[in-house]
């Protein structure tokens, strides 16, 4: 099983990150590789945007956990437009230097995946970056 770690550092209290991160409903307005999200219960689906792995292609994430107290959210692929065997993720904001550090961790299957997520996952904390840095 493939582990990836990507990070970045916010100008932004953590209070300000999390508010954007936790609504998981909304990630289309921060990252640039998903284009509309739409929530059904604990489901989260992701339609891809151009630049994304099958851009058109809509990913099915199970949002496991929201905690706002240790500003944690946890999901999982559960349907994809390509093979996941597995797939588990958390992103995580911390108060750091007055901002914010935020680590997105993954967990994949098969291990191919790793390197094409990886690079998304860099964009997308771009993207969380400007905008709460607006």
């Amino acid at each position: 099983m493939a582990k990836i770690r990507n990070e970045v550092r916010i100008n932004a209290s953590p209070a300000d990150v999390w508010k954007i991160v936790r609504d998981y409903g909304n990630v289309h307005a921060w990252s640039p590789l998903v284009r509309e999200t739409k929530v059904e219960g604990k489901v989260r689906h992701c339609t891809l945007a151009e630049g994304a792995p099958a851009p058109g292609g809509v990913l099915h994430e199970e949002v496991l956990l929201v905690d706002d107290r240790t500003l944690r959210l946890e999901y999982s692929v559960v349907g994809a437009p390509f093979h996941v065997a597995f797939h588990g993720a958390a992103i995580e904001v911390f108060p750091n230097d007055g901002g914010s550090l935020v680590v997105w961790t993954t967990n994949v299957e098969p291990d191919e995946l790793a390197a094409g997520f990886s690079p998304g996952f860099d964009a997308s904390l771009a993207g969380l970056k400007r905008a709460a840095e607006r």
